[in-house]
C-alpha cells in the first residue's frame, strides 16, 4: 500500500555504484529512503533526492527503508545552497531534524521548512535559538524557566520542567537566560546583537532541554 507524504530530504549518500539512500523527513518520521539506479544520468529520479528539496511522494514502506513510486510539487530548494552561508545554515535546519524531531506533522513540517528557507544574512546563530524555541513551543515542553526572572550570576536548571532551582542539573549563565527569554517575548532578530559564544551556550541549554524530553 503506497503512502502519499510530503517530504524533505535530509541528507544523501552512495550506495554501490548507482544507488543513492537518503535520510527524509516525512509521515514516517526520519526514515532511510532507498533509490535504485538513481545515480545514472537518465533515470527519472536523477537529481530529485538532493539534500534540501522537498516534495509530495508517494512510496512504499519495507521495515525501516521507504522506496520511492511517484513525485510530484517539487521545490528544488538544493538551489538556495549555492551560497555558502545559506549551505552552512540550511544543512544546520536538517541537522537539527536529525538530531531532534521524533514526529511528524504538517504545520511543523511548514513551519521548519520556513526555518530552512530563511536567508541568514549574519545572524544563524540567533536563528538557530529561534529554531529551538519555536520546537519546544510545538512539542509542549516549555521551560519553566520563561516565566521567571533570571537571577545575577549563574543558575542551574532542572531539566525534567526547566525551572530554576539550587538543585538543578545544569548550569548556565544569566545573560544566556536572559538572551533566550528575550527572544521568547519578542521573537523579533533585526536589531538583537549578542555573542558567538553567548549565543552557543543557550543553545546547549536549550539542545539539552529537548534532547532530555525526546530521547
Amino acid at each position: 500500500m503506497a503512502v502519499r507524504s510530503r517530504v524533505l530530504v535530509l541528507t544523501r549518500r552512495r550506495a554501490g555504484d548507482t544507488d543513492l539512500i537518503a535520510k527524509v523527513y516525512s509521515h514516517s518520521g526520519i526514515a532511510d529512503l532507498l533509490v535504485r539506479d538513481a545515480l545514472l544520468p537518465d533515470h527519472r529520479f536523477h537529481g530529485v533526492f538532493e539534500p534540501f528539496n522537498t516534495m509530495t511522494l508517494d512510496y512504499r514502506q519495507r521495515g525501516e527503508i521507504i522506496l520511492p513510486q511517484d513525485f510530484t510539487d517539487l521545490q528544488p530548494l538544493s538551489r538556495l545552497s549555492r551560497d555558502y552561508d545559506r549551505f552552512l545554515w540550511m544543512s544546520h535546519v536538517c541537522d537539527f531534524i536529525l538530531r531532534h524531531v521524533r514526529f511528524y506533522d504538517h504545520r511543523l513540517f511548514e513551519n521548519l521548512l520556513t526555518f530552512l528557507k530563511t536567508p541568514p544574512r549574519g545572524r544563524s546563530s540567533i536563528l538557530s535559538l529561534l529554531l529551538r524555541l519555536s520546537y519546544i513551543k510545538f512539542a509542549g515542553i516549555t521551560p519553566r524557566f520563561l516565566s521567571q526572572k533570571p537571577p545575577r550570576g549563574r543558575a542551574r536548571i532542572r531539566l525534567s520542567d526547566g525551572s530554576l532551582t539550587k538543585e538543578g542539573d545544569y548550569e548556565v549563565s544569566a545573560g544566556a537566560l536572559r538572551l533566550i527569554l528575550t527572544l521568547w517575548q519578542k521573537g523579533d532578530t533585526s536589531r538583537l546583537r549578542a555573542s558567538d559564544s553567548l549565543c552557543e551556550e543557550a543553545r546547549n541549554l536549550l539542545d539539552a532541554l529537548i534532547t532530555y524530553h525526546t530521547r
